[in-house]
């Protein structure tokens, strides 16, 4: 029988196999799915690039972006 885990952020039980290790955890897997994992990033990679480099065609908003 394969081992599941519910993922914190999707609330979708899945296979051990689709979690990252993380040592520290008192499981050893990470909270959140590799597919969770993957567009959190993505959007953290986003909101990082768009602050910094003000890329055209960037979804900025007021909340994100600092007035000169």
């Amino acid at each position: 029988m394969e081992k599941l885990k519910l993922c914190s952020r999707c609330n979708t039980t899945k296979p051990v196999t689709e979690y990252h290790i993380r040592r520290k955890s008192p499981d050893g897997l990470a909270v959140y799915c590799k597919a969770c994992e993957k567009k959190l990033q993505h959007e953290w990679y986003m909101r990082k690039k768009c602050v910094t480099d003000m890329t055209p065609g960037c979804q900025a908003t007021s909340s994100n972006v600092n007035d000169a």
